[in-house]
């Protein structure tokens, strides 16, 4: 098991680890973990994909010297991943992401209050929908239960109904006139 960390550091244990680090099950750092001069701000999370590629987000618009926009895609070796560019913009820091498991999507939480759905996939981080869900600041991981989703900020908190619907049936009366 090995731990992936990121946050506001610029080491760890003295050596120079620009906001992010992966550690081997004995605590010291993995060498294989190339990050270069890593993010030019905060990371607020850290997601490992299945597939072994890690999902950042935070107050960065650079990762490794090249244009990350607050949401990066690496590679297990710390590289980013070219196979998918993001073209998601985000006007402030994305606290929060979460990655569904049974089809990938991703869902981040921007710190003011906005909610995007986003299809990774070959191409590009496709935005398959934004809410703007809250007012004020926020910093809280959105809970995903029961298909709602649980989101609140300084000034309020939401529930919201993300339930997949049946779709209506149409019913149709036919009547015969002479």
């Amino acid at each position: 098991g090995k731990i992936i960390a990121g946050g506001a550091f610029t080491s760890f244990n003295g050596v120079v680890a620009t906001r992010i680090v992966r550690l081997n099950g004995d605590g010291t750092i993995d060498g294989g973990f190339v990050t270069g001069g890593g993010f030019n701000g905060t990371v607020s999370a850290l997601v490992v994909q299945g597939d072994g590629r890690i999902l950042g987000c935070g107050l960065f618009t650079t990762y490794n010297g090249a244009t990350a926009n607050r949401l990066v895609r690496l590679l297990p070796t710390g590289a980013i991943d070219p196979s998918l560019p993001v073209n998601v913009a985000f006007n402030n820091s994305v606290p929060v992401l979460a990655v569904q498991p049974a089809d990938g999507k991703i869902l981040a939480a921007s710190e003011d209050g906005w909610l995007v759905l986003m299809d990774p996939n070959p191409n590009a981080y496709t935005e398959l929908a934004r809410y703007r869900a809250l007012q004020g600041k926020t910093w809280n991981v959105p809970a995903v239960s029961g298909g709602r989703i649980y989101f609140r900020s300084t000034l309020e908190a939401v529930s919201l109904d993300v339930a997949i619907k049946a779709q209506p049936r149409l019913d149709l009366q036919i009547v015969w006139t002479t």
